[in-house]
């Protein structure tokens, strides 16, 4: 337990020197900042992360007392069917809220290879300042030759983004270990391709 000044808008900083967080392939790790001395106070919580995040995971909170609604946790995505319906909805702590910017969503499809727990990729600033969203190597562990379909929020205040998509391997994710490909659609309707804002193969 520490003590800042109250009211004040604090940034929380954790850094994970192997570069994959701590989570996924080595256990579930999360963050969670709460108001008080008490950690075991569902009420009192201000911020919540899932430590899926790459070198550097920044959360920004307002110290003081707890908000009415506690932020939303990410599930995991899930395998898409055959209709490719858009899943795995996440809320980020950087837009939507009180002083925040408003939100835009965005649907990451990704069809991995059979060496799914390579896969990684992330949604940052084009500058390279901030990263919004991070699903680390391991990840998808156990989702091999797959299909993921995954919406996002994001930070809509005229901020340029860039998508990063990394095979720990060096191989990609197609030919011999399977037809991989990745496509990032605008909202969560992936079956209109007037939404499709990229698509690359793997």
């Amino acid at each position: 337990t520490v003590e800042l000044p109250r009211d004040v808008d604090a940034n929380f900083l954790a850094t994970d020197r192997g570069g994959d967080g701590f989570c996924c392939l080595y256990g579930d790790g999360y963050v969670k900042i709460f108001a008080g001395a008490s950690a075991e106070d569902e009420s009192a919580l201000l911020a919540f992360e899932r430590a899926e995040f790459q070198s550097d995971l920044a959360i920004k909170f307002r110290a003081g007392p707890a908000p009415s609604v506690a932020p939303a946790t990410t599930p995991r995505p899930t395998v898409a069917s055959n209709k490719m319906p858009s899943t795995g909805s996440t809320s980020s702590s950087l837009c939507g809220r009180s002083g925040r910017p408003p939100c835009v969503e965005v649907t990451v499809v990704v069809q991995l290879d059979k060496f799914s727990a390579e896969t990684s990729w992330s949604i940052g600033s084009s500058d390279g300042s901030t990263n919004f969203v991070t699903r680390p190597t391991g990840y998808f562990e156990e989702m091999q030759s797959q299909k993921i379909i995954e919406t996002v929020s994001l930070p809509d205040d005229g901020v340029r983004y860039r998508f990063t998509i990394v095979d720990f391997m060096g191989d990609g994710i197609c030919c011999w270990a399977g037809n991989g490909w990745y496509s990032l659609y605008e909202g969560r309707d992936v079956e209109d391709e007037s939404t499709q804002l990229f698509h690359g193969r793997g």
